[in-house]
């Protein structure tokens, strides 16, 4: 029980989520932070002791009774603000936080497991597999009785939303041959765990997460059977809209075309899949999923993000707007996608005030204009917003040719020419600037993690910038690959760049980074006008000989501290020796 002796502080009250009776687990887990945040979690969880005999207490105990009545008020308010109108009565009569909370905790959740609506009548269903296919089936059969003729589905042929507009053209591809070229291509492109998408649906190598894939969205819905049929009705209404945003040769394999009724169950299942595992994810259990293992979620993480993997983004927000709130959703989406960005996060205050604004505007770019996979997402964090210049969008035949006249040299050498690189101000590839100082020059690059898992994110975003129309016009992850790759040929600049904590390196040695970027920037092309004034920058410094020269003075004979001192005290020695010589000479004038 929480004693008398802790101390009262202020608290200010928040807009819980509300729970309406679904998803009681997802509500328990928010809450309880909600509390913790708020130090009310020991009032909820335990409550407090209130003294029998309250006359014989002195002021100070009565002034704490008072602080835990106070904070036990504000933990029941919240509470109460969290529940739907539907859900209060069980709850009115509670007069404390702890009363409230066990009787939702006995109603709803039951000792440490999850409390499962489970109809009477399917109490015969033993396992998840017939449990899905059951409620398919019973959809599948009204579907055909026209119970879903209200609904407005495109019609056959080219895609088109509700208004009759036509879709925009197919956004997931295969890898292009050009790629499907390079050695270990299998060790980059194709999934190891878990097949998302009708890619590599029939690939027998993967076949073992498609049994988990039911028990995933069983408990996504919490065995919920009304809100699972409606998710496939949803689905089934839109599919030939999802079918479209798939390449035709992706969607029509060797084994045969899909069936509606086969590829709405494969996106509702790999939907529901991604989504429960993005929920764990950014809750914290990372290595705790339940069924799987601690490599598996590994390497799962990595192929929600392989080109040939993707599902369609209205997938998940159809999902997303019928389970529970889409912003709650959105959320998580955020968090999984920041962990698993590769470009690190600068950890300064100023930098999380940018990040904050970043990360509300993202959310509102998420849900008015999502994108077309998770990978794309990926690509517009990288990427940011606001911080491509017009001149750097610029396509014409004189800047292309500039372009090419450009000398880009390493780490080292603008090291030697009086470049010093720094940290960007935000973690975003295109916030890469060049600034000339008096005598030097220096060059500001974000910050980027490279481990096992650097390579193959570059590379499929990469993949994704050679097809996707809202990609290709920049390249901006192939122009900065391309760009790095100049700046890294040996381990010397790996190192440098570690020492200005502009690359964490989480891969091996300093070799292993350097070969990573070479090998990854080999026969990529960028962007014409990709970082031109920085390129241009550059070479300006390089073209004005007085700087050259000076740094070269600088890096050659001042790079030891002691030469610098020999040098200052050589210089006030010669001052010194000339205002020696040149005192008598004034003595002598003045008297004569």
């Amino acid at each position: 029980m929480t004693s008398l002796n802790n101390q009262n502080q202020g608290v200010q009250q928040s807009s819980p989520s509300i729970f309406n009776g679904k998803n009681y687990d997802f509500w328990h887990v928010k809450m309880k932070t909600i509390f913790i945040s708020y130090d009310l979690w020991e009032y909820v969880k335990d409550g407090y002791d209130v003294p029998e005999e309250t006359p014989t207490l002195t002021n100070d105990q009565k002034q704490q009774l008072k602080n835990h009545r106070t904070k036990d008020a504000k933990a029941l308010a919240l509470i109460q603000e969290g529940v739907a109108d539907i859900i209060f009565p069980s709850i009115i009569n509670a007069s404390k936080a702890k009363e409230a909370w066990d009787i939702l905790e006995k109603e709803y959740r039951g000792s440490m497991n999850v409390r499962m609506a489970v109809p009477v009548e399917e109490s015969n269903i033993s396992s998840d597999e017939e449990w899905l296919n059951s409620i398919i089936n019973v959809a599948e059969d009204a579907n055909a009785k026209g119970s879903l003729d209200a609904i407005s589905t495109p019609s056959s042929g080219s895609a088109a939303d509700q208004n009759g507009e036509k879709l925009p053209a197919p956004r997931i591809h295969k890898v292009p041959e050009v790629l499907q070229e390079r050695k270990e291509f299998e060790k980059y492109y194709v999934p190891r765990v878990v097949s998302i998408g009708p890619c590599h649906y029939h690939n027998e190598k993967l076949h073992q997460m498609n049994k988990l894939k039911p028990i995933f969205a069983r408990e996504l819905v919490s065995n919920d059977r009304k809100t699972f049929e409606g998710l496939y009705n949803k689905l089934s209404a839109i599919i030939k809209q999802v079918r479209d945003c798939y390449d035709d040769e992706m969607v029509n394999s060797t084994n045969g075309t899909f069936t509606d009724k086969e590829f709405t169950r494969m996106m509702l299942l790999d939907g529901c899949f991604i989504l429960y595992f993005i929920q764990h994810y950014s809750f914290g259990f990372k290595e705790e999923i339940d069924h799987l293992k601690a490599y598996q979620i590994s390497f799962i993480e990595l192929d929600f993000l392989l080109l040939e993997n993707q599902l369609p983004f209205i997938v998940l927000k159809e999902l997303m707007m019928m389970i529970t709130d889409t912003r709650y959703w959105v959320n998580h989406v955020i968090s999984f996608i920041e962990h698993i960005n590769v470009m690190v996060a600068r950890r300064t205050h100023c930098f999380f005030i940018r990040e904050f604004i970043f990360g509300s505007y993202f959310r509102d770019v998420i849900i008015n204009e999502p994108p077309a996979h998770l990978l794309e997402l990926l690509h517009k964090r990288m990427v940011g917003t606001g911080s491509r210049s017009g001149d750097e969008r610029l396509q014409s035949s004189y800047y292309a040719e500039a372009a090419n006249s450009y000398t880009v040299r390493n780490v080292m050498e603008l090291k030697a020419a009086g470049i010093e690189v720094k940290l960007s101000k935000t973690s975003c590839l295109t916030d890469i600037h060049y600034r000339s100082l008096s005598l030097s020059g220096r060059l500001r690059l974000p910050p980027i993690t490279v481990d096992d898992t650097t390579r193959p994110k570059l590379m499929n975003l990469i993949a994704y910038e050679m097809y996707c129309p809202r990609a290709s016009g920049d390249k901006w992850v192939t122009s900065y690959v391309c760009f790095l790759d100049s700046f890294i040929d040996h381990a010397d600049d790996v190192r440098k760049l570690r020492s200005a904590k502009i690359l964490r390196n989480r891969l091996g040695s300093d070799e292993q980074v350097a070969k990573l970027f070479n090998e990854i920037g080999k026969d990529l092309v960028p962007h014409p006008s990709a970082y031109r004034q920085v390129k241009q920058g550059i070479q300006d410094h390089y073209d004005n000989k007085v700087l050259n020269y000076m740094a070269q003075l600088k890096h050659q004979h001042l790079k030891n501290p002691w030469t610098i001192i020999a040098l200052i005290a050589g210089i006030l020695l010669l001052f010194l020796t000339g205002v020696l010589n040149l005192f008598p000479s004034l003595v002598s004038s003045h008297s004569m």
